[in-house]
């Protein structure tokens, strides 16, 4: 299957992934909220433009949105997952050394596919350059809301 087919494939029918019970449709609405109305949530260290740092990653939610059809977690029940992804940024802007970090076990164990696509997309962007030679470290919370 190529590309094109598998995004055509998840937008129409999530290719099977959600099985074929009322229960196991997909959720009506996905929300994804990160810290944006709490920033004491993100945690930057390091002399970079924060505010630039938050818009580059609001700018990928999407995508982040996407990561949820792609690899529904294996516990469907609840209504809410969150987990941290820890970044490094470098200078050029290259993110590096990109991880998801989860609450507890069961959580790693729920939510490994989502985050480990999650933090793909982190890998692949491109954030705002850090002042100076040093990188920076970011802890990003990221927070999927389900509405069935």
């Amino acid at each position: 299957m190529k590309l094109g087919q598998l995004v055509i494939c998840l937008v129409l029918s999530g290719c099977g992934l959600w099985g074929s019970n009322a229960e196991d449709a997909p959720p009506s609405e996905i929300s994804i909220t990160t810290s944006t109305s709490d920033s004491r949530d993100v945690v930057i260290e390091g002399d970079i433009n924060a505010d630039l740092v938050q818009r580059t990653i609001r700018g990928r939610l999407r995508y982040v949105r996407d990561c949820y059809f792609a690899h529904p977690p294996k516990d469907r029940e609840r209504s809410h997952y969150k987990f941290l992804v820890r970044l490094q940024i470098h200078k050029g802007g290259e993110a590096k050394s990109v991880r998801p970090i989860y609450n507890s076990e069961e959580d790693e164990k729920i939510l490994i596919d989502v985050g480990n696509c999650v933090a793909d997309i982190f890998a692949a962007t491109k954030f705002p350059s850090p002042r100076g030679s040093r990188s920076v470290e970011v802890i990003y919370p990221i927070t999927f809301n389900i509405q069935r």
